[in-house]
């Protein structure tokens, strides 16, 4: 962090170090379980992600991040439930059978889609949020918002040395959820503005 120091940086790279942590303790013990579809409890998702990047790596081919959810998430649980199932329907219904889903908070799922930039990321949000809205049922305050990016991790050199894989692996999924985690931040900046979609900041 740059000087002169500002409040409302600090705060805010306090919050998304904070959400990064969280998301590692859910990730290890697979606090956030999977649902209904294609969408992966956070454990299980994390470890596709390795996979899928190694593959994207070797192909030479982008994954495209996006953390979505309703614009407005309910307060009352039983129409945050609705929330939630229209979100993990539309995603789960509108995207490939290469793209994977996990739920990283009450409202907001992570999608990480293989062989996408984050421009395509982008347009298949907009797809998404136009066939949420016009969906018969839709209600008031309906709508989703999210925050994209494109993952990219470093891949760590190990040279055989099981520690060292292990190390690797490890700094490898940290990068996953510290990447997932600004994705987040950005979903959360698009709900304070109203709604949309928000890049997240470069790292």
């Amino acid at each position: 962090i740059r000087e002169p120091i500002r409040s409302r940086l600090l705060v805010e790279k306090l919050r998304r170090l904070m959400q990064i942590g969280r998301l590692i303790d859910a990730a290890a013990e697979d606090t956030i379980a999977g649902g209904a579809g294609s969408t992966f409890a956070l454990g299980d998702f994390v470890r596709v992600l390795g996979v899928l990047d190694s593959l994207a790596g070797r192909l030479g081919v982008k994954l495209g991040l996006a953390v979505i959810g309703p614009t407005d998430p309910a307060v009352d649980p039983e129409l945050l439930a609705i929330q939630r199932s229209r979100t993990q329907e539309l995603v789960c219904r509108h995207t490939r059978g290469s793209d994977v889903a996990a739920w990283i908070g009450e409202a907001d799922l992570a999608l990480i889609a293989f062989d996408m930039t984050a421009e395509e990321i982008d347009k298949l949000v907009h797809r998404l949020s136009r066939l949420d809205s016009a969906e018969p049922t839709a209600t008031e305050g309906a709508g989703l918002s999210a925050g994209t990016a494109e993952l990219d991790l470093d891949r760590f050199p190990w040279a055989g040395d099981p520690g060292m894989a292990r190390a690797a692996d490890r700094a490898e999924r940290i990068a996953a959820l510290a990447r997932i985690a600004e994705a987040q931040a950005a979903l959360r900046s698009a709900r304070q503005a109203g709604g949309g979609i928000r890049a997240a900041e470069t790292h």
